[in-house]
């Protein structure tokens, strides 16, 4: 059965949604989370899933300090097929670790860093809370369309 939100948006269980997310590895998704100033920050990752974990690599800086500080941390990956005008986006929100070391000798191949930079270390972020959403795109017109097909309309 399909569940929809007030806009008509298709509402994704978390199996559903971490299926997405991994078919996605490899490519690119954001993380947010709240930078030494207090502010918002948004920052493209390369990423793989790992179980529950979606992991990524960072650099000293501001990524690795809001992870030292065990802060909760944000990670968006999303999907737009143009042609058939159909897109989904999963959140998922949870507390972000540095991944221990034996994880990461042991462990699958892992994601590479999107800029290298030396010292760079593994972040996870725990899949505490996974919400997803798959809509349509709306019918767009051009302005030249629109002129054609309404003269004298701006």
């Amino acid at each position: 059965m399909v569940i929809t939100d007030g806009l008509g948006c298709e509402i994704l269980e978390r199996e559903e949604c971490l299926q997405l997310i991994d078919s996605r590895s490899e490519s690119v998704g954001r993380i947010g989370f709240i930078d030494a100033e207090a502010l918002p920050a948004i920052l493209p990752v390369n990423f793989r899933l790992m179980g529950d974990y979606v992991v990524f690599r960072t650099g000293v800086g501001s990524v690795a300090n809001a992870v030292s500080e065990n802060q909760v941390m944000a990670f968006e990956v999303d999907e737009v097929d143009a042609y058939g005008r159909r897109c989904w986006s999963v959140l998922v929100r949870g507390t972000a670790a540095f991944l221990p070391d034996d994880c990461v000798s042991s462990g699958p191949e892992l994601p590479r860093a999107l800029v290298p930079v030396p010292g760079s270390q593994i972040v996870r972020i725990a899949s505490t809370l996974v919400t997803g959403r798959r809509f349509s795109l709306p019918v767009f017109r051009s302005k030249s369309h629109r002129a054609d097909a309404n003269p004298g309309v701006p």
